[in-house]
């Protein structure tokens, strides 16, 4: 009954697209012909933007109707890869009487999974997935009874059906948060979104009741699973590995990549350490932790599928742990890694195709000149005058207007766009990140209004306008040359009063504010840039890179660098602003081999290689590191950057007394606020955890406020010490109080402190969602006139949250009155349909 009424909410949701989207059709049709009646009247432009809003939802349904297959991260298994692991697993499947596997796959996580296909039941293609993690942190019986678990799976689902209701699922799905992202965007932005709304309305309902109903069907699936493999291996076997699973995977999320890499290069290997760290995990779980029921769940909690299980009294054997059914564990991971490093690169190349394909969209819908329109008239009159003299049969008058005049216009087009008339200077990339950290600067006022005395005297001998504008926009190049953002940014503010319309003048502009991080100014300059240039030429796609660096946007940033480097592939400060970029974005392939272009045959500067070895740590690559950490040679021993470095290096060597004498080697005066702080990070990450909370003091007893109190309260999290947390967490809101040099900005620690406050509540089930907005009148900080997403039971809750929030912004002020936030219900599509952990989400508006 329970598939059956699955599968008939699937075929309502398809039956519900067809007929939306034959609507929608009928719909833009009879708003075309209105377009053309109106246009008769040169009254189309009126309505146009509607139609072209309903076309393109058009679209994006149909597109989300797609389902494309995401990256696999995974190594296929050859028999002599894993012998005992393939008898296992053919054995397995001899007992259920079906098919073995006809593929087993090796992945670098602590699950297993079984892909099936084919049209009956336990007949078909089928492929079984494991973790290396899982073999590391489980013994031979609790793998096998796993095993047994994912191919009782393929023994008792009808493949066809269920592979034709997942695949519902995710287009239900997929359509519902397209449909809901553009309406909401319409709505943010004050505006309707026409068909929209209504689409939007019937299939999130289907959406929401097919996710329902198959969250129910998966969670019969698993307890059957269970039940087949205790039937299989004893339940004692079922309930150990389903009990060691629930202790792993918290210890498994703080095992970093970079140290995995690292173990790979050790003469140990990544085997044996990854069971040490696993067998450290603690003992198995007893039962899970009473949860909320989650109606969408596809999985029972723990408690519940350890209830189901047969009872079984009998004890587990001793085993050997599950990687000692691979044949060589760490040769084979080797492979693994190789694997997963090669879908990252394919990854990483498709990346880098939409970049490129998003930066043509957003140039080809805004970038048109005046001095453009000749080649768009001789375009136009060509093709219009062809076609004439194609209607009257004059064959050479026509083949000349195609092939010579269309050419002709097009050359025009091009010749109109915007050229570069004084190249953008690319400083020196130790220059640029020394500059970089340095903003903003102390007693600001004063510093611009000597600097604009100064530019003033520089202008005050050149008789025309014109001539001083282009003296103080030379002055503002020269500045952004040596990283003088400040004089950049007065110079060009002054220019612009005597030459609004000068390109070149908007380009430093544009620099010099996203170097204050100025990000509504950066949005607002490289909208007009992009209007004026299409910033398609050299130095205003530098221009464009180099302002969304300093704001921190590297999505941005990576494409406007790889169009400014294409007249100069090879230079330095480029290549390794675009490593810095890629590194920032997770890209580690591309990253590591720009920097090493950029390092051939050595570094250019100490500063690139700093950054060469910074990176190839992160990435665990330990050999070549420290290759490139030992030709610093004894003059940088007591560099603070190159210490942190080597510091960074014996960490994840697990050097831990070799680390401290790094440390040593520092004076206090090299131990500012930040530098405590990033090595506290370093700690951190390598699970000594009383020494980091050791640096994190220290910076905060520096006053490097707001970092460390939001690394502190991660820590008392983790101890669960949630009072403490959120004294930490209030503390760092705090606006009141000025941010320590290079540390984050209010504005940069206000969603990470939110989303630290929701870690430390509970999931409930009795939360609506609200829409807190700040009315005009009172001042609110960072709030003032933006709307709040919050999760509640009560609209007096929600006060509640927000009262609190502002408190911690603005300590010692008075409560801001309920009169001045408004609290309504948020839209449907924006309610909870599962439980939620109650507080503010996020800035809605």
């Amino acid at each position: 009954m329970l598939i059956a009424t699955t599968a008939a909410t699937i075929a309502l949701f398809y039956l519900f697209i067809c007929l939306s989207l034959l609507a929608l059709l009928v719909w833009l049709g009879l708003f075309l012909l209105v377009v053309a009646g109106l246009a008769r009247f040169g009254a189309a432009g009126l309505i146009i933007k509607f139609f072209e809003r309903d076309v393109r939802l058009f679209g994006l349904v149909v597109r989300s109707l797609w389902l494309s297959e995401g990256a696999t991260y995974r190594l296929p298994l050859q028999r002599a890869d894993a012998p005992r692991l393939f008898a296992m697993v053919e054995g397995l499947a001899g007992r259920l009487a079906i098919p073995p596997p006809d593929e087993l796959c090796l992945e670098m996580n602590c699950g297993a999974w079984v892909q099936l296909h084919g049209l009956k039941t336990g007949l078909g293609t089928t492929r079984i997935g494991v973790g290396y993690d899982l073999l590391a942190g489980l013994s031979e019986q609790e793998v096998e009874a796993v095993m047994a678990h994912e191919l009782t799976h393929a023994k008792l689902i009808s493949r066809a059906l269920r592979n034709w209701l997942f695949a519902g699922l995710g287009r239900a799905a997929t359509v519902s948060n397209q449909l809901s992202a553009v309406v909401d965007a319409h709505r943010r932005a004050g505006e309707g979104s026409g068909p929209g709304d209504l689409m939007l309305l019937g299939a999130d309902a289907l959406t929401r009741l097919c996710a329902r109903q198959m969250g129910a069907y998966s969670r019969q699936n698993e307890f059957e699973a269970d039940r087949g493999a205790a039937e299989l291996c004893g339940s004692a076997a079922m309930r150990a590995s389903l009990q060691r699973l629930e202790v792993l995977h918290p210890k498994l999320a703080r095992l970093p990549w970079n140290e995995r890499v690292a173990k790979i290069e050790s003469p140990d290997g990544l085997s044996r350490w990854l069971q040490q760290e696993l067998a450290a995990a603690g003992p198995a779980a007893e039962d899970g932790p009473a949860e909320v029921f989650d109606r969408y769940s596809t999985h029972p909690s723990l408690r519940d599928r350890l209830a189901a299980l047969p009872a079984d009294n009998s004890k587990l054997s001793e085993s050997q742990s599950g990687l000692s059914l691979l044949a060589e564990p760490d040769n084979i991971v080797l492979k693994l890694v190789a694997a997963i490093q090669q879908t990252a690169l394919k990854e990483e190349a498709k990346d880098l195709r939409e970049l490129r394909k998003w930066l043509r969209k957003i140039r080809d819908t805004r970038s048109y000149r005046a001095a453009q329109l000749p080649g768009m008239l001789v375009i136009g009159g060509s093709i219009v005058c062809g076609a004439i003299a194609l209607a009257m049969g004059m064959w050479v008058a026509a083949a000349a207007c195609f092939l010579g005049l269309v050419p002709l216009g097009i050359w025009f087009w091009i010749l109109g766009r915007y050229r570069d008339k004084r190249p953008l200077p690319v400083p020196d990339y130790e220059a640029f990140m020394k500059g970089r950290q340095d903003y903003p600067l102390p007693d600001l006022e004063n510093r611009e209004k000597k600097i604009e005395e100064e530019l003033r005297q520089l202008i005050a001998g050149e008789p025309k306008k014109r001539r001083q504008a282009a003296r103080l926009v030379d002055e503002g190049v020269a500045a952004l040359g040596r990283v003088d953002y400040l004089r950049a940014h007065v110079a060009s503010r002054l220019a612009q009063k005597l030459d609004p319309k000068s390109v070149e003048c908007a380009l430093v502009t544009l620099v010099a504010a996203g170097a204050f991080d100025q990000r509504d100014v950066v949005g607002g300059l490289m909208a007009a840039a992009l209007k004026q240039t299409g910033l398609r030429s050299p130095s205003s796609a530098w221009a464009g890179a180099w302002a969304l660096l300093l704001c921190g946007d590297w999505r941005a940033a990576e494409a406007f660098l790889h169009e400014a480097m294409k007249p100069r592939p090879d230079d330095p400060q480029l290549l390794a602003l675009l490593a810095f970029c890629q590194s920032r974005r997770g890209k580690w392939q591309s990253a590591l081999a720009n920097i090493r272009r950029c390092c051939q045959p050595r570094p250019p500067t100490a500063q690139h290689h700093k950054l060469f070895v910074s990176l190839l740590l992160d990435h665990g690559a330990l050999r070549e590191a420290g290759r490139l950490l030992e030709q610093f040679g004894p003059a940088a021993a007591y560099d603070p950057d190159v210490v942190h470095l080597r510091i960074h290096f014996h960490l994840l060597r697990r050097e831990f007394a070799h680390a401290e004498q790094q440390l040593a080697m520092l004076a206090e005066s090299d131990l500012p606020g930040h530098r405590l702080l990033a090595i506290g990070y370093l700690y951190e990450n390598a699970r000594t955890d009383t020494k980091a909370v050791e640096f994190f003091q220290r910076a905060l007893a520096q006053g490097h406020y707001p970092d460390a109190l939001l690394a502190l309260a991660r820590h008392a999290a983790e101890a669960r010490d949630k009072a403490r947390a959120r004294e930490y967490i209030h503390a760092a809101l705090d606006t009141m109080k000025k941010a320590a040099d290079k540390a984050a900005s209010a504005y940069d620690v206000f969603h990470p402190a939110l989303n630290q406050l929701l870690r430390l509540e509970e999931p409930v089930d009795s939360c609506r969602a609200w829409l807190a907005r700040f009315l005009p009148g009172k001042d609110a900080g960072l709030l003032t006139k933006h709307a709040l997403l919050v999760f509640a039971p009560t609209e007096q809750a929600v006060h509640a949250y927000v009262q609190t929030l502002l408190q911690a912004m603005k300590p010692g002020e008075p409560p801001l009155s309920g009169a001045y936030v408004q609290v309504q219900p948020a839209p449907r599509d924006l309610q909870p349909v599962r439980p939620v952990r109650p507080g503010i989400q996020y800035v809605y508006q």
